[in-house]
């Protein structure tokens, strides 16, 4: 899913929290998978590379906006934004998604998956 999420799409990444050699990971943070979070928006579609940028600029700022009315100041870090499906990727607890999908300007959230094409999987 994620990969047709790109295609087309402007892609702006952020920087993930990751930790320091000297940090041990939340122990949370093994039970957390990629969620694509879909948002409300305009419908418009990004015709100009300024439009683009608009777009990409309201995502973010949106994003931000759900995350910290879900989460308060210690929201998880999110991934990449994807502007044509006005959607962002996000490592998340199965918790962490039932909250976050309870929010009004969320339409959708969903576990990524690994597609493969026919044929390029192993034997067996």
């Amino acid at each position: 899913m994620l990969a047709s999420l790109m295609m087309g799409s402007a892609v702006a990444c952020a920087p993930s929290a990751t930790p320091t050699a000297n940090e041990a990971p939340a122990p949370e943070a093994s039970m957390r998978s990629n969620y694509i979070v879909s948002l409300s928006h305009d419908g418009s579609t990004p015709d100009t590379p300024e439009r683009a940028a608009q777009m990409r600029a309201q995502l973010d700022a949106d994003r931000e906006r759900v995350l910290e009315a879900v989460f308060g100041a210690r929201a998880p870090a999110a991934g990449g934004s994807f502007v044509s499906a006005y959607a962002f990727e996000i490592r998340l607890t199965a918790d962490e998604a039932a909250r976050l999908a309870r929010h009004s300007d969320v339409i959708q959230v969903e576990a990524d998956q690994l597609s493969r094409p026919m044929g390029s999987g192993t034997a067996g």
